[in-house]
């Protein structure tokens, strides 16, 4: 009898003993399957459900979530090379409790609150935190508003940030969405520049890649592709830049452009462009939109230099990214030849910058939070004491950064004692957690005489039995 053994082990015994059973003594003749009766099994395999299933939430089955729907083809994804008849028994966790399906709604993604959405209640002023003026439960509320429809009851799970001091307000104090002078890039002199959040490649496939100029401390990004038949060298911030709470930011950066001979290429243009885009996938700058800002940067106004090049600050207006997000792209692009170039120009590209002058809330120190909502009456509002929200020193107190169901019927009860040892036999409380980094759940637990427990019944073994149909398939025995 096989019980509860690997996947790994299991499925070679199966396959041995199927391959024992050729009934005939001619090797064209068919072969004959073999019935087993009442194989034993055990189901563990919930995280391979649904992701919007329930017991992937919770990693147990109930009356109303049962594990028929899922185990027949589980074992036919597994064990499909039996015989008509063959029957197997399998295990799984089972509770014979389902709580309110409202709470199933509590089973989402954390919403994290980025500066765009504290805009809406800060306002000008630029802040990414909440206060005790600006309290979480009064200002979330209008933040949930502002970001569409909901249905009653719905749930809303966040996290934020939260200063137990008052902000001080530092009037016209510079806001740095980027700030890159790549003076931490390691390699020799004219190295490829090979550096963490930014792209840099060749996608002609015959050029040179930008190349890194060490001059003293200073390590500047230089695009140059002399004696090659061509080249288009992209350098890009990968991560896009939030500007989702800025109101008007600049981009600005240093720019020379030296080595230059008159008509050298022949086809006498600028190899260098500056580009904008607010949407990049990382590895082919061609399937974006691109926006070209050489023009109004004022780089086509430089006097290049006869060596290496002197560098200037130039800046370009970024309005139209305002509540979305960019990437800075430069280009140096040369045509394809069937010869080499013999000259080219070198540029220099350095400390890019993204900022604007704000007014700007500023704090010692914030605290990462999270908080949970529910939408009553039209309107949303932070849920009453029925209900609590794990916080990070939690997690940190019961040892465990992350739960499931069954970890959470494991543990919570006695973090439950200690928290709210005042409570009176009858009431329950609906406790919401982490079970993984992004994603939420929620159980129920009840005080009683002997202190908190899981709301309903205890976590038990339940065993099915399934038969291999004529149909070719496992089928739930109802008649077991």
């Amino acid at each position: 009898m096989i019980n509860g053994m690997k996947r790994n082990v299991l499925i070679p015994v199966l396959y041995g003993m199927l391959s024992m059973l050729l009934v005939s003594c001619s090797k064209n003749e068919p072969r004959e399957l073999l019935k087993v009766t009442n194989y034993q099994f055990t189901f563990n395999d919930y995280s391979t459900l649904p992701g919007s299933s329930f017991a992937y939430a919770n990693q147990y089955f109930t009356p109303q979530h049962p594990a028929k729907e899922y185990i027949a083809d589980w074992l036919f994804g597994r064990y499909y090379t039996v015989a008509e008849g063959s029957t197997a028994l399998v295990s799984y966790r089972y509770r014979d409790y389902d709580h309110p399906e409202s709470l199933n709604k509590l089973s989402q993604t954390v919403k994290v609150f980025a500066p765009n959405d504290y805009k809406v209640v800060w306002g000008e002023v630029y802040a990414d935190f909440f206060t005790p003026s600006m309290t979480p439960e009064q200002e979330i509320p209008k933040i949930l508003a502002a970001q569409g429809q909901a249905e009653e009851g719905d749930f809303k799970v966040v996290q934020y940030q939260y200063s137990a001091v008052e902000a001080t307000i530092v009037p016209n104090k510079e806001v740095v969405y980027l700030s890159e002078d790549f003076n931490t890039v390691g390699g020799n002199d004219w190295a490829q520049l090979s550096y963490t959040g930014w792209y840099n490649q060749d996608v002609s496939g015959i050029g040179i890649r930008w190349r890194i100029r060490v001059a003293g401390a200073n390590r500047i990004p230089t695009g140059y592709s002399r004696d090659r038949r061509g080249a288009d060298s992209w350098l890009i911030n990968a991560n896009s830049v939030d500007l989702g709470a800025a109101r008007n930011p600049n981009l600005s950066f240093t720019y020379g452009i030296g080595y230059f001979v008159q008509n050298q290429p022949s086809e006498s243009f600028d190899c260098l462009t500056v580009n904008l885009t607010s949407s990049f996938n990382g590895t082919n700058p061609a399937l974006s939109t691109w926006k070209d800002v050489s023009e109004v940067s004022g780089i086509r106004n430089v006097t290049p230099a006869s060596g290496y090049p002197g560098t200037s600050t130039y800046t370009v207006n970024l309005a139209e990214f305002v509540g979305g997000n960019v990437h800075v792209g430069f280009r140096y692009y040369l045509p394809t030849r069937s010869a080499n170039y013999a000259m080219a120009p070198l540029y220099y590209v350095d400390n890019i910058k993204i900022s604007e002058k704000l007014d700007v809330a500023e704090v010692p120190a914030t605290e990462k939070k999270y908080g949970l909502f529910v939408y009553k009456d039209y309107q949303w509002e932070a849920v009453d004491d029925s209900f609590y929200i794990l916080q990070d020193v939690d997690y940190l107190s019961i040892n465990m950064p992350t739960l499931n169901a069954v970890q959470a019927a494991q543990h919570l009860p006695l973090f439950l004692d200690s928290k709210f040892s005042s409570a009176n036999v009858g009431d329950m409380i609906t406790v919401v957690y982490k079970r993984n980094e992004n994603d939420t759940a929620a159980s129920q637990f009840e005080y009683t005489e002997s202190g908190w427990k899981s709301a309903g019944r205890d976590i038990e073994t339940k065993v099915d039995r399934y038969i291999f149909t004529d149909a070719t398939k496992w089928a739930y025995d109802s008649t077991n």
